[in-house]
């Protein structure tokens, strides 16, 4: 009889085991990256190896309490159907979703959300998925935090798509356990931010890649131990436009870029006391400022080291996320 209660206990532990395995918060992070692109592929391939590195990163921090899926769609397999797909079979109530988006981008004047739509590599404007879409997708299926980032353009159709511009280099390193574990683990809810405000372009080169990209990642490598989601975005959107600002009143492109963002989140923490710096369920919508396209931030020529970036000459081509021209076809649905 012992022998039996003793069998049938390891029994119970052994489906209690799989039960926490199974029932473990998840981490889905997919990258959609347009990197066959002939203007911008060079460049997305780099934001490529920043989330590599990003994702490789949480898979260390969150290792004992988050299981970490990366899924990439590079190339063609960039498309909207694999995006539509992805969605569609989604699993995440209760889990992290961190959807990631770098390529061309773009907008219809009949478009309300200050958010783009994403190319995906298609050139018919009616397959382009919105990010707006996306959100709303992956709120209702329940997830605990979600992160959409979209480096893209949110121009309109009919915008040039190539300029030479001055632009940054520099890699940041080094990421806080602490920090990632924070934001990403410890805070419920939802933030998005996209690379620009209707009507302007996103910016890139083939060695840093994309502004948006580029800053998401060195902010976070060199955020300060209480910083939030909503002054990880500020700065970010910060960054970004003062360095297009620079350059467009150098004449070097024809308009500057100013990320949007928002943000609404809670710190996840038993403790009641505890609410990540205080901003526990702030809500943040920087629409009113996004679509001020008058920007007159004065921009020291002697940009401070926290900044990370070097300026450099004009000897790299730059281009935009500008969505391509849709075909004729795609305008008669609007």
């Amino acid at each position: 009889m012992p022998l039996m209660k003793k069998i049938v206990l390891i029994y119970i532990c052994y489906l209690l085991s799989i039960n926490v395995t199974y029932s473990a918060t998840k981490l889905h992070m997919v990258l959609f990256g347009n990197t066959s692109d002939q203007s911008i592929g060079q460049s997305m391939l780099v934001d490529v190896s920043y989330y590599d590195y990003l994702s490789s990163e949480l898979q260390k921090v969150l290792d004992d309490n988050v299981e970490v899926k990366y899924q990439r769609f590079l190339g063609i397999e960039c498309n909207p159907d694999n995006v539509k797909e992805y969605l569609e079979g989604l699993s995440c109530s209760g889990d992290i979703v961190f959807f990631v988006y770098t390529g061309h981008g773009g907008r219809s004047h009949k478009d309300v959300s200050k958010y783009p739509r994403m190319c995906l590599g298609s050139h018919y404007a009616d397959e382009w998925i919105s990010v707006s879409n996306v959100i709303d997708i992956i709120k209702s299926k329940g997830a605990r935090l979600q992160i959409v980032i979209a480096d893209c353009c949110n121009s309109y159709y009919d915008r040039p798509v190539k300029q030479n511009v001055e632009g940054f280099i520099n890699q940041p390193s080094g990421f806080s356990k602490d920090i990632l574990s924070r934001l990403f683990y410890e805070t419920e809810g939802a933030v998005c931010i996209t690379a620009a405000s209707p009507g302007e372009y996103g910016w890139c080169n083939s060695r840093e890649g994309s502004f948006l990209s580029y800053y998401f990642v060195s902010t976070l490598q060199n955020a300060h131990n209480d910083m939030t989601w909503q002054e990880l975005f500020q700065t970010v959107s910060d960054k970004t436009f003062e360095i297009t600002d620079r350059m467009y009143k150098n004449r070097s492109i024809t308009k500057s870029q100013r990320p949007v963002f928002d943000v609404s989140v809670s710190h996840r923490n038993n403790n009641d006391d505890d609410n990540d710096g205080g901003y526990s369920n702030i809500i943040v919508d920087n629409n009113d400022e996004a679509n001020n396209n008058d920007w007159n931030t004065d921009v020291d020529n002697n940009r401070s080291n926290d900044h990370n970036v070097d300026i450099v000459d004009n000897s790299d081509e730059y281009t935009t996320h500008t969505a391509p021209i849709p075909s004729v076809l795609s305008f008669l649905v609007f």
